[in-house]
């Protein structure tokens, strides 16, 4: 079934076709019909599939993140939405925060500003849509610089730096990771600090940003939170226990999982309380509730069969 299109849609559509095809054949290319058959809202996004005829083949485009495909490989409509629906999803998991829920609570408004600037991202196009880009993961970073400022992390004696000052995450470096076996990554995370800083700084101003440049800026802000992160739980929890006979970190209630060790010292948690008589009469009294029902289960191959008896009898 075609849908409504309009000339502009049809037109970039053909565009696109032509911009594709014409760096990968010899042949001019010639855009014979355009047409739009599928029209989809799925979580949220509204896809589209477009049957194209050219005089190189027939070929689906599909939207968002525009794509082409050959009908050669792809016989129906259906089949080339559901692979470019799955594409698209695998190709946004690379934008979500690179760290368990539980982690990115540390840092939560500047990665809800992070998010922010990768959906600025996704539908940029030009210099300054980029540099757009560039200020949102600006804002992250203060955000961050201003959920870590505490007065605790500035030595007596030295002045405090101002609230937006990347100078905290220095501050920040020299609690979670002192002394001297943390050195190297105690100047790693200064280095990441400043660093960042500069290219997102620098992204704001680019006249000439690519997608690329924003990209780039993305996976550093990204980075960013996660490492210092990960750093503060580091030191948070501090050195694991390990194993006196093999080295092993597989230490569990007291014993080595690898060569078997006890640990002496070792104090189990104390064991839960059994019910009282009285308490598992009362427990065995109350009827029990089903979650679900196995015998309402229907298989595809049942619902198959149903429906095709169900049209012999209509």
């Amino acid at each position: 079934m075609t849908l409504r299109a309009t000339k502009e849609e049809k037109a970039a559509v053909a565009e696109y076709l032509e911009w594709q095809l014409d760096e990968t054949s010899a042949r001019k290319i010639m855009v014979k019909h355009v047409e739009k058959i599928v029209a989809e809202n799925i979580t949220g996004d509204r896809y589209e599939v477009w049957n194209c005829i050219t005089n190189l083949g027939s070929w689906w485009v599909v939207t968002p993140m525009m794509n082409l495909y050959t009908q050669r490989d792809f016989k129906s409509a259906d089949v080339v939405l559901t692979f470019h629906v799955g594409m698209v999803g695998r190709v946004m998991s690379r934008d979500q925060a690179p760290l368990a829920p539980e982690l990115k609570d540390a840092f939560s408004e500047p990665w809800r500003k992070w998010e922010d600037a990768v959906e600025t991202m996704r539908v940029a196009q030009e210099a300054e849509d980029f540099q757009s880009v560039g200020m949102r993961l600006r804002e992250a970073y203060v955000s961050m610089l201003k959920m870590v400022a505490d007065e605790e992390l500035v030595p007596e004696g030295v002045d405090k730096p101002q609230a937006a000052n990347a100078e905290w995450l220095n501050r920040l470096a020299e609690k979670i990771a002192d002394g001297s076996s943390n050195a190297r990554l105690r100047a790693y995370l200064k280095s990441v600090g400043k660093e960042t800083w500069h290219h997102v700084s620098w992204l704001t101003h680019a006249t000439n940003a690519t997608r690329f440049d924003a990209e780039i800026a993305v996976a550093n802000i990204a980075h960013l939170i996660s490492v210092f992160t990960v750093a503060m739980l580091r030191n948070h929890n501090g050195a694991p226990k390990r194993c006196a006979e093999c080295g092993s970190y597989q230490v569990g209630s007291g014993i080595c999982a690898r060569c078997g060790w006890v640990d002496e010292s070792h104090v189990p948690p104390e064991p839960r309380p059994e019910p009282s008589p009285e308490e598992l009469v009362t427990r065995l009294a109350t009827p029990h509730t089903l979650t679900s029902d196995i015998n309402t289960f229907v298989s595809p191959q049942d619902l198959s069969t149903e429906s095709t008896a169900r049209d012999h009898l209509g």
